[in-house]
């Protein structure tokens, strides 16, 4: 491992040690570079000097089911992953031109079914999207006329979001707010710690408030990694971009996700929403299962418990 890299000695969805290593690779293995080439060409590209001497290591979770990436980028090759090897212009042109207009429509009708939910007009709920984006989900929920906030680590998107009129908290202004609903679409899978921040997310929430997650769909990622076939299109039955190197630093089955909550102090909560496209394969539902269950495969709304 070398200096950009650090060691997460526990599981960061339920802090169990009791974990083991199902693959180690080394970043400078064929397939595995191969794989970085190939997928960051379109935004930038990959500076390797950063990944020498580190392997991409996958561990499983004995209590929660969890997988997670071992070795995780520090601060410093954090940025040059999303601001360097991810020119954030690029990002954003390529991900406008894949919105079709089902995308907008299942935005505001998941707003929608929030505002039912609460029963209430729209100006007395206070929203939060965690890890806002480019602030497409906040510019909707401020559309229906809820009081909405985003929060967001990169400073180019931040100056983009606020060029949008949406309102943009520190890390340290949260303590000041409390949230109706807060949202982390595609967000937790990114976090060094996901069980500390849901836990800190939790003390933020209305006692009747809701917290959507939405994660890659880990529910068959074992036999995913057996395979290991990193040519394997994103959305494909082989594709391990649910535990893509370097950005999906943890991979959650519904167990996982549900337990990682548990600890957090929330439970599952079923809402009558929308559905994406099959195209969004992580959209899965779970049927069939008893209680608790992640709503909707390895997403779903949590409140707090009682």
């Amino acid at each position: 491992m070398n200096q950009y890299f650090i060691r997460r000695e526990r599981c960061p969805c339920c802090h169990s040690r009791d974990v083991r290593t199902l693959r180690r690779a080394p970043y400078a293995d064929g397939p595995l570079k191969d794989y970085l080439d190939r997928f960051y060409a379109v935004v930038g590209g990959v500076d390797h000097r950063f990944l020498a001497g580190s392997d991409f290591v996958a561990n499983v979770c004995a209590d929660c089911g969890a997988v997670y990436q071992e070795e995780i980028p520090n601060g410093e090759l954090m940025h040059q992953l999303y601001d360097v090897w991810m020119e954030p212009r690029k990002v954003l042109a390529l991900e406008e031109a894949g919105y079709d207009l089902q995308h907008y429509v299942y935005l505001g009708r998941q707003v929608e079914m929030v505002l039912r939910h609460f029963g209430v007009l729209p100006g007395g709920l206070t929203f939060l999207d965690f890890g806002m984006g480019w602030g497409h989900w906040c510019r909707f929920a401020k559309a229906y006329g809820c009081r909405t906030f985003g929060l967001e680590s990169s400073p180019v998107r931040i100056e983009y979001a606020r060029g949008q009129g949406i309102e943009v908290l520190s890390y340290a202004e949260l303590a000041q707010h409390r949230f109706h609903m807060i949202n982390a679409e595609q967000v937790f899978e990114h976090l060094t710690d996901p069980l500390d921040t849901l836990t800190m997310l939790r003390e933020r929430l209305h006692p009747q408030g809701l917290i959507w997650i939405g994660v890659p769909d880990g529910a068959d990622i074992l036999a995913r990694i057996e395979k290991w076939n990193w040519s394997a299109p994103k959305g494909s039955a082989e594709s391990l971009n649910p535990l893509a190197p370097l950005e999906h630093l943890n991979c959650f089955t519904p167990d996982a996700l549900v337990t990682m909550a548990a600890r957090a102090g929330l439970r599952p909560v079923e809402l009558n929403i929308p559905r994406r496209k099959a195209k969004w394969p992580w959209w899965r539902r779970v049927t069939n299962r008893p209680p608790p269950v992640a709503p909707a495969g390895t997403s779903g709304y949590f409140t707090p418990l009682a």
